[in-house]
């Protein structure tokens, strides 16, 4: 009836909140994508070995001074452009 859809995550802020992180991504096993919208980005850093079987897309927050990571980007999944920022 519904066909094959996608599931994502999305989360920011964990602010060292790495058990809440761990927890949220344990109970959704069908979430193949994972947005993390900054503000501590080392906390699901931390979690991308743990859970290998997800598509980690992160950018960095206003309290990730030394990131990396782009504050914004964009992702095709399936056909459908995801701005996130």
């Amino acid at each position: 009836m519904w066909g094959d859809f996608l599931r994502i995550l999305v989360f920011s802020d964990s602010h060292g909140n790495v058990s809440a992180l761990r927890r949220a991504l344990a109970a959704q096993p069908q979430a193949s994508h994972v947005f993390f919208l900054g503000d501590c980005l080392r906390d699901i850093e931390a979690l991308e070995d743990e859970f290998r079987d997800k598509i980690f897309h992160k950018v960095s927050g206003n309290c990730d001074f030394a990131a990396l990571s782009p504050s914004t980007a964009m992702e095709n999944l399936n056909g459908t452009l995801i701005f996130y920022s």
